[in-house]
């Protein structure tokens, strides 16, 4: 099982980018997000986590 780069919990299905590990859940969470939602900044700074592995 892989640790998810969003919820940091050990998930046995979702996708990798970049090396990083983005759990089922959380991609459904971040697909349906509103922008509007609170939880869009959080999600757009768990992205940024990524795209910064990856260039470093």
């Amino acid at each position: 099982m892989n640790s998810c780069i969003v919820c940091n919990e050990h998930k046995p299905a979702g996708i990798f980018i970049c090396g990083q590990f983005l759990c089922a859940d959380c991609e459904r969470d971040i697909v349906a997000t509103d922008v509007s939602d609170l939880r869009y900044r959080y999600y757009i700074d768990c992205m940024k986590k990524i795209w910064l592995a990856a260039i470093s």
